[in-house]
């Protein structure tokens, strides 16, 4: 079955996505991770993988001290963008073409940080610091 044939018809927009389908298929990942943890994620993964969680990870390690000072963040010399900018009717457009995807965003971190927990009371480490 086609999926864009299933939209046809619809009344809403063929564009957006089904919510409901979208949460299912994320709560049947085993594993994803959010850009803004990056390392909390990257450390689910491997404890996924593994069955281990390496001493960089907990936030109390002093292997992970020592590799948060000599991280530096890549800007590829493009300008820091403030959302603050943009005029209220850019904002309000943006947010009603993203509804769908902010609910499924919030979703995603409410699964993902009861996840977290869960590792770090398995573990005894702190992941997100």
């Amino acid at each position: 079955h086609d999926s864009k044939q299933s939209h046809q018809g619809s009344k809403n927009d063929a564009l957006e996505p089904p919510l409901v389908e979208a949460i299912q298929n994320l709560e049947n990942l085993q594993w994803f991770g959010l850009t803004e943890l990056y390392e909390p994620s990257l450390c689910m993964l491997i404890y996924q993988s593994k069955g281990h969680l390496p001493k960089f990870c907990d936030c109390n390690s002093d292997i992970h001290k020592a590799r948060q000072k000599n991280l530096h963040h890549v800007t590829h010399k493009i300008h820091k963008h403030d959302v603050n900018r943009l005029n209220l009717r850019i904002k309000r457009k943006i947010d009603h073409i993203t509804r769908i995807d902010q609910q499924l965003y919030n979703h995603a971190k409410d699964i993902f940080m009861a996840r977290i927990v869960e590792l770090e009371r398995l573990t005894n480490a702190s992941l997100v610091c």
